[in-house]
């Protein structure tokens, strides 16, 4: 796997149970020269597939397993997918929601985009839509409060687990789109191929209303697969119920319309 295709993993945030042992010596340096490598993926171009696994444990009671399909060129251009219809695109040009059970779409124009500048990511992650560019530049942020915690193998990489401090979860939560206020991450490991530096797997551990452990791998990816324009846009169902993010609006008051239209539609009749 080439380095130029592997680091477009890293974008996906799509991360795997770490399984903890004793760090090897001189793990900082390790660290230094990984998060070096992770730095440099943020500017880098490459078409990848990832296929994500997923599984939600809430108060000791699995939620199940879900999967999820990704294309990605670039921070800026991917496409996601979900087994229940649900579609996420992203481009400079758009960002645009389909949340699959519901049949409502959250639109978020060029003009909203243009005007959140350089705040979209933290902008997207209130309406709990955490970008996976924003979770890889927490992860280098934070490339001081890092600490190598073991080692293990997805796929065919040799991976280090990476344990984060707990000064730095608030900004980990934030790249990830908890924004309920009665929630907040209580641990966060991730897993990093040694060599590509490409996000494989983690662990995100959260506390408060509930108790909620996520955990996400990715054991098999694609590379150099073909990424279309068509594939970075798609169609608004019939019918569907369209929130648009105006520029005029702010994140707080268009996540609050989404969530009552989703609940509204995915509400149990009479």
């Amino acid at each position: 796997m080439g380095a130029k295709s592997t680091g477009l993993l890293a974008l996906c945030g799509l991360l795997l149970v770490a399984l903890v042992v004793n760090a090897p010596a001189q793990q900082d340096e390790r660290l230094k020269g990984l998060i070096d490598k992770a730095e440099a993926l943020l500017t880098q171009k490459a078409n990848v597939f990832i296929r994500t696994y997923q599984t939600f444990t809430v108060n000791g009671q699995s939620q199940g397993e879900s999967v999820q399909e990704v294309w990605v060129r670039d921070f800026e251009h991917l496409r996601a997918e979900k087994a229940d219809g649900t579609i996420f695109t992203l481009t400079p040009e758009e960002v645009k929601l389909l949340h699959g059970p519901s049949h409502v779409v959250l639109l978020v124009p060029k003009e909203t985009l243009e005007k959140l500048g350089k705040d979209r990511e933290h902008a997207l992650a209130q309406l709990g839509i955490g970008l996976p560019s924003a979770l890889f530049r927490a992860l280098v942020d934070s490339r001081d409060k890092l600490s190598i915690t073991g080692q293990q193998t997805i796929g065919d990489e040799a991976c280090w687990a990476v344990s984060v401090a707990e000064e730095s979860l608030p900004a980990f939560g934030a790249a990830l789109g908890a924004s309920n206020p009665q929630m907040h991450l209580t641990a966060v490991e991730i897993v990093l191929g040694k060599e590509s530096a490409a996000l494989r797997a983690a662990n995100f551990d959260m506390a408060g209303a509930a108790r909620v452990e996520v955990r996400q791998t990715v054991p098999d990816i694609q590379t150099d697969v073909e990424v279309t324009d068509q594939m970075l846009t798609f169609a608004t169902p019939e019918g569907a119920t369209v929130i648009e993010w105006t520029p005029d609006q702010k994140p707080e008051e268009v996540a609050q319309r989404f969530r009552q239209a989703v609940l509204a539609a995915t509400k149990p009749g009479p």
